[in-house]
């Protein structure tokens, strides 16, 4: 979903309620601005790490630097990872106990966000609509297989099942 914003003659502008609820953008929360072939991109900078013991439900420093460490062992190519602890889309929302993670890089103007465990990439020029399409992918994975009775699904289906319950919070 596009919005529209006005620059004020000082370079000001206001982010949308709903994108400041949605990212949890509140005043003194760093952004990193890009200029980018389309214009101007606004990236959350080290949002984790600002959260990081702010609030119980979140992990500590050190646990967010072991697990960011983690990733990037893991994907020597990701420019950024987002963890999804939960997705709405439509009428469908999905709480995690523990978060997928996306691995999000950008190559030749095409965003792609990518968990191998559940064999998912989705990738657009633009990243909302990447992220947009990896939940839709998360959910596409919990309807068909995580819901369906595990006697009709083949081996391969079984082990898909498997991984995404393990994130799916009871």
């Amino acid at each position: 979903m596009e919005n529209e914003v006005v620059v004020t003659k000082r370079g000001q502008t206001t982010i949308p309620a709903r994108l400041r609820r949605k990212l949890r953008i509140e005043k003194g929360t760093k952004m990193q601005v890009v200029e980018t072939t389309e214009g101007v991109l606004f990236k959350l900078k080290n949002q984790t790490l600002n959260q990081a013991g702010a609030n119980q439900q979140f992990a500590d420093t050190k646990e967010v630097k072991k697990l960011l460490s983690n990733l990037r062992e893991k994907d020597k190519v990701a420019e950024y990872f987002i963890a999804l602890d939960r997705i709405k889309t439509g009428d469908t929302a999905l709480s995690f106990d523990v978060p997928i993670i996306a691995n999000v890089s950008f190559k030749d103007n095409v965003y792609s966000c990518q968990n191998k465990e559940l064999g998912i990439i989705s990738m657009s020029p633009q990243l909302e609509e990447c992220v947009k399409d990896f939940e839709e992918e998360i959910l596409l994975i919990w309807n068909e297989y995580g819901k369906e009775d595990s006697a009709k699904l083949t081996s391969d289906a079984k082990d898909l099942k498997a991984k995404i319950l393990q994130y799916i919070k009871h």
